[in-house]
């Protein structure tokens, strides 16, 4: 089975894995308003092709009403995309797939240091694959995908 794991929002990414395996990724498509592009995520939705999607469903707490506004607007331009492929969706919070991929992780690290080491854990072929910025740390965006994904995987194949 395909899954499609997404990091919504600017720096967000969309990873395909079919089981542990990595087969493509993407960082979230803007347009020149520096938006979520419906149009241009439709397309990279229907060339990855999944089985299903798993979706992040962040609670936008500590933005400013400004920021949660245009994040609301980019997760309904994915939600709307994903709906209109008709592929299964699965809605799944930042603290749920978390708590599963960081297991035996320190809980005094804060949350994206844990995400660096379970993907290092979980994923050591894939360091030299993943994109990294000037600064040398991975994209967050892809990095969170990926871990969305892998949760994904892992939820579908222990309930069939």
């Amino acid at each position: 089975m395909i899954i499609c794991g997404i990091d919504p929002g600017l720096s967000g990414g969309i990873v395909l894995m079919e089981g542990q395996k990595l087969l493509n990724f993407s960082v979230m498509p803007l347009n020149t308003g520096k938006e979520v592009c419906f149009l241009k995520f439709r397309e990279v939705l229907g060339d990855f092709n999944p089985d299903h999607v798993f979706l992040e469903r962040a609670v936008p707490m500590a933005m400013g009403s400004k920021h949660a506004f245009n994040y609301g607007r980019g997760f309904a331009a994915l939600e709307i995309a994903i709906q209109q492929s008709g592929k299964p969706v699965t809605y799944v919070e930042p603290a749920k797939w978390s708590k599963e991929i960081h297991e035996g992780i320190s809980k005094d690290l804060k949350a994206k240091a844990k995400s660096i080491i379970a993907f290092e854990r979980l994923f050591p072929q894939l360091k030299e694959r993943v994109p990294k910025s000037k600064t040398g740390k991975y994209h967050e965006g892809i990095l969170d995908a990926l871990l969305i994904a892998s949760y994904g995987v892992r939820k579908l194949s222990t309930s069939e």
